[in-house]
Formats: structure tokens, sequence, C-alpha cells
């Protein structure tokens, strides 16, 4: 299963630790005596500080957006379940095989940043673009290390002969159950990760409209994970995906974006 919520806030940890020394480059100039600067002593600099303050501005308004990019990108690659959940109930072979390859491959990765940059009409478009490569670079290299299953790192090339998948976990075949549990644990993960984004929205006074909703889902999408964990140790495998995709895919990834989306200025200040 796609853990989505752990790399969701694996993007948020990292996003909280870019800028922050233009975040304290934004506060008031120091006079020698380390008080801030007079007001006239600030309009006597202004003819060299203007273009300094102008600077950090647009600095920190490109950071906010690689920030909101960066965390977009590490959820980006498990997008795929709208389209492989369909193929799922039709073949579900094909549609276990599919994923992590189109949507993992540095190919599609690199394709996505450049078209980011083509399309996007924001001041900071390189910021956005190296935000949602580097985020869904991160998304990767974390399904490579943890999940248990290979990887099409150069996908479309395996159809030419070229390989490209790499699989770290050839030679270990988790337990049904421990693939089940992993299943089961989507939501909690994801209530993990809006757990976070609440916590960072409380320190930083931003969303407030949004915090009791946020803490309502931080805290309901516990009882989904403990009732599928119950079932990860009942159904076979087979039948467990169908249950645990059936509300991932249509409920639990939307959502998650959703939220995303809408904690925007709270992924910004964090």
């Amino acid at each position: 299963m796609a853990q989505l919520g752990l790399h969701g806030a694996l993007g948020l940890y990292v996003a909280s630790r870019v800028g922050g020394a233009r975040r304290q480059g934004a506060t008031p100039p120091e006079t020698p005596a380390g008080k801030p600067e007079t007001a006239d002593a600030a309009a006597r600099g202004a003819g060299t500080g203007a273009g300094t303050s102008a600077s950090v501005a647009t600095e920190s308004a490109g950071t906010k957006a690689f920030k909101f990019a960066y965390v977009l990108g590490n959820l980006l690659p498990d997008v795929d379940f709208f389209l492989l959940g369909p193929i799922y109930l039709i073949n579900s072979k094909v549609g276990v095989t599919m994923h992590r390859s189109f949507s993992h491959s540095i190919i599609t990765i690199a394709a996505v940043a450049v078209l980011v940059y083509a399309l996007c009409r924001s001041p900071h478009r390189r910021a956005v673009a190296g935000g949602i490569g580097l985020g869904m670079l991160t998304h990767v290299v974390v399904d490579i290390f943890v999940w248990f299953s290979a990887v099409r790192l150069l996908w479309p090339l395996n159809y030419a002969g070229i390989p490209a998948t790499i699989n770290l976990w050839a030679s270990y075949q988790p337990p049904g159950w421990v693939s089940n549990m992993l299943g089961a644990l989507d939501s909690a993960a994801i209530a993990f990760y809006f757990w976070y984004l609440l916590r960072i929205a409380r320190r930083r006074g931003t969303d407030a409209a949004y915090q009791p909703r946020l803490r309502f889902w931080s805290v309901a999408l516990l009882v989904p994970s403990v009732l599928l964990g119950v079932l990860s140790f009942v159904l076979s495998r087979g039948l467990f995906d169908i249950v645990a995709y059936a509300f991932f895919i249509p409920f639990l990834l939307p959502l998650t974006l959703l939220v995303t989306f809408r904690m925007k200025e709270t992924i910004y200040q964090a």
C-alpha cells in the first residue's frame, strides 16, 4: 500500500527545515548595539537597503512556493492509484505490477518538472518545478528502501529491453499479514500527517478556521485503521486489498490532496 501519509509527513518535515535563514533575514536590521534600527536610521539607509529588502521578500516568496511544491511532490507519485484502481478490479495482477512504474520513474519525474516549469505562470516557477521534481524523487527513494517491492526507476526503457527495475527486496517476500497490516496503517499514517499539519498551524497561527476540521480528521481516521487492522488477520491478501483500495482510492487519497491544498498557508509558514 502507499503509506501516503508518511510521504506527506516526510515532505512537510523537510519543508519545515527550508528557509530558516531567510525567515531570519526578514527581521528588522539591527544597530551595532543589537537594537532594532530606528526609523530615521532606516530612512538613511534606504538607498542601499531597499534593494536588499526587495530581494529578501522575493526570496521568501520563492521559498514558500518551493515548500508547498515539495510537499505536493511527495504525494504525487501515488496519484497513479486513480488509474490503477479500476484496472485492479479487472485484473488484480496487472494493477499491482503497474504501481511504482510510470509514476515512479525518474524519466516521468523529469518530464513533469519540465512541464510544470513550462506551464506555470508564477514568477517563482523555477522553485515550483524544482519542488515538485525533488518531492517526487524523495517519494521514489523512500519506496525503494522501505515498502518491500520493486520500483521501475527507468520506465518505460524496460520495453526496449533495458534494465529499468530496482528491487532491494527481491530475496525477501513479507508474510501476507505484513502486507495487509501496511495497508491497514494507511489511515493512521494520513492521520499522523494531518496531526503534523495541525501542530504547525497552531504554532504559526495559520488556517485557524480549518483547524477544528483537521483535528476531527486526525482523530477520526484512526477508527478505520483499527478496523482494517482486524480485517488484515481475517481476510486473504486479495480480498483485503479490494477492501483497502475501495476505501483508499475514492476517499483517503482525494481527502489527503484536498487537505494539502486547503492548508497551503500552513505549509508556506512551516
